[in-house]
């Protein structure tokens, strides 16, 4: 009997402390290891394109997310001014009215279009690139925005401080974002001009 108990009591205290770590049978299918933030950096695409599929054919995942959009966006953000004069609440309001018809650098989207889109495209892709771009002879706008989507971006690019179509310095910073044209051509975009619009869950990722 004592011999039993020691080794009982030898037993419990052996065990993981964390019950999460056991080795138990019970556990013994579940196995895995820890990744890195971007482990799953070749497996995106596909997860990307299944998101899409199932917005577009199932129309639960279709409703469901265009509720939240019209919830959270509605037709787009709108600028109020509440300076003590009001001719100049009202001119810049107006003003930004103006802008937000031609926002798009296209001329394809409002700007409440703008805020839907990346809105949804954090839903299926994960994120967007915004890009800024600026034209002082357009006569219509002198700033503008061009939505990139992921899949735009060049990521069989690899090189030196390049993963993916992404260029970082060697302290991890972005620097320029690399797109691949629909002609094939690689645009180089700089970091200052790009909004990567996303929802990040590690650092580093």
């Amino acid at each position: 009997m004592k011999n039993f108990l020691s080794r009982l009591f030898f037993k419990i205290f052996k065990r993981q402390i964390l019950k999460a770590a056991s080795k138990e049978r019970l556990y013994k299918k579940f196995t895995t290891k820890e990744r890195g933030p971007n482990e799953t950096l070749p497996e995106l695409s596909i997860v990307r394109a299944r998101a899409n599929n199932l917005y577009l054919n199932d129309p639960f995942i279709y409703g469901a997310v265009n509720t939240i959009i019209n919830r959270a966006i509605g037709p787009g953000s709108t600028l109020q001014a509440q300076t003590e004069s009001e001719a100049f609440n009202t001119a810049i309001e107006s003003a930004f009215a103006d802008w937000a018809r031609v926002a798009d650098y296209y001329r394809q989207f409002h700007f409440g279009d703008i805020q839907r889109i990346c809105f949804k495209k954090l839903f299926l892709d994960g994120g967007i690139f915004i890009r800024f771009i600026h034209n002082p002879k357009d006569p219509i706008s002198h700033f503008g925005v061009e939505l990139i989507e992921y899949s735009s971006l060049a990521t069989d690019l690899m090189g030196t401080n390049i993963t993916s179509g992404v260029e970082t310095n060697n302290d991890g910073i972005v620097l320029a974002y690399y797109f691949r044209k629909p002609n094939g051509t690689i645009l180089k975009v700089n970091a200052d001009d790009v909004l990567h619009f996303t929802y990040e869950r590690r650092p580093g990722q």
